[in-house]
């Protein structure tokens, strides 16, 4: 088999293909990382109040369950 030979005019057309889907690909990277970082900060909010709501509630909940028991 003979390899193919190339000039540069070939070679800079096939580069080119390569780069546009290069961009293409770090645009939709760029998307993606823009919905997870949402995402994150989503999720720290909602264990952020959980833990608020932990620590405020069950305190009085037992609090009135041990006075409702003794009684």
């Amino acid at each position: 088999m003979n390899p193919q030979k190339y000039n540069e005019s070939n070679l800079e057309t096939l580069f080119n293909g390569i780069h546009e889907k290069l961009d293409k690909i770090f645009a939709q990277t760029e998307r993606i990382n823009g919905r997870v970082s949402s995402l994150e900060k989503y999720r720290a909010y909602v264990s952020g109040a959980l833990a608020v709501i932990i620590l405020l509630i069950i305190p009085i909940l037992l609090q009135y369950i041990s006075t409702a028991l003794a009684k």
